[in-house]
């Protein structure tokens, strides 16, 4: 199991939703969904927001929120 870090930016702020073991990049590309899907239903709160998921020092993806999604 590698772990993988799921964190929310906005500017200088950041909220960090918490780490998660999965099994490859490709669960933690699935899991982004079930993320996007939460987040989406908030989409006033979290437009311009972006969520960065990494395995230690490397970027597995990003995605935005509102007007700037990013797949």
């Amino acid at each position: 199991m590698i772990g993988y870090l799921f964190n929310l930016y906005k500017d200088t702020q950041v909220e960090k939703l918490g780490s998660m073991a999965l099994v490859d990049d490709d669960a933690a590309l699935a899991f982004k969904q079930v993320i996007r899907d939460l987040l989406d239903k908030d989409n006033e709160r979290y437009s311009g927001w972006t969520l960065e998921i990494a395995e230690g020092d490397r970027r597995v993806a990003s995605i935005g929120f509102g007007a700037e999604r990013i797949n």
